[in-house]
């Protein structure tokens, strides 16, 4: 999609747009529900509060514009565009954010020999860069299911965000731990320009070949099983925080589509 210009006052205004009046809008049924309102679409249930909505199942939420990127399926230009056309207009600065599910760290084990067989066996990852992650605390073999566990952190060291990985040969599971936030997901802060997009953590730990000898002078992230409007605020977050890095690539998908999205929202 291609770049369209929006002003500051024009993504808050899209940003605080009305949900359950948007809903009506488009021919949603939406059902109060004491102070709130509830969605039910094809068995999800979404909580509605102002421009707010919360996925009881998941437990993921946001505004409105991750709402018409996830269910919607739209990129960020797109749902900037369909929520200022809507004009449902503004909610109060008053409602009350969804409380935070705390994150859910699963417990280390003693050691890490069933992660270091599959990453280094079946998935061919460098034994240095493995060791180089496992060794700040950033993977570590979970206790109850022998999973690889990714860390993300924040800037004080605190863990943010959770993936887990099955180390079976054969399996399959895969997910975040309830409580990940997004813009913290699994990552390394390198002294490069550029920052470097995954579609997962296993991904980055196998980097492309033009970086792969030089991987720890670049900074890199591994999103997973996120919605794309996520890309967005995972670059917003590293632009405020390493001003420094200022372009972009991303494995595996187009690089337009981060791009388009960002740029849409003036970081890139």
């Amino acid at each position: 999609m291609s770049y369209i210009p929006f002003t500051e006052q024009q993504r808050e205004q899209a940003r605080r747009t009305d949900l359950a009046a948007f809903l009506r809008q488009c021919g949603e049924e939406v059902k109060r529900s004491g102070s709130e309102n509830m969605w039910l679409d094809h068995g999800q249930k979404v909580t509605i509060r102002g421009n707010l909505w919360f996925h009881q199942y998941e437990q993921v939420g946001g505004d409105a514009i991750d709402f018409a990127c996830r269910f919607y399926n739209m990129e960020y230009p797109e749902a900037v565009q369909l929520m200022l056309a809507m004009g449902t207009g503004t909610i109060r600065e008053s409602v009350e954010p969804f409380p935070q599910r705390p994150l859910e760290i699963p417990p280390k084990h003693e050691n890490m020999r069933r992660v270091y067989g599959y990453l280094l066996r079946h998935r061919c990852i460098d034994k240095e860069v493995l060791d180089a992650f496992s060794y700040r605390g950033l993977v570590y073999e979970s206790a109850d299911y022998h999973n690889a566990v990714f860390v993300g952190i924040d800037r004080e060291g605190k863990p943010r965000h959770i993936h887990k990985h099955s180390t079976a040969a054969q399996g399959s599971f895969k997910g975040n731990a309830p409580g990940s936030k997004p813009e913290y997901s699994f990552h390394w802060v390198g002294g490069g320009e550029t920052l470097f997009l995954f579609e997962a953590p296993i991904d980055y730990l196998y980097p492309p070949a033009e970086i792969r000898l030089q991987w720890a002078d670049h900074s890199g992230n591994g999103l997973r099983q996120h919605r794309q409007c996520d890309h967005y605020h995972l670059v917003r977050f590293w632009r405020e925080d390493h001003p420094d890095h200022c372009g972009l690539w991303r494995q595996r998908q187009p690089p337009d589509l981060c791009h388009g999205c960002c740029r849409s929202n003036g970081i890139l």
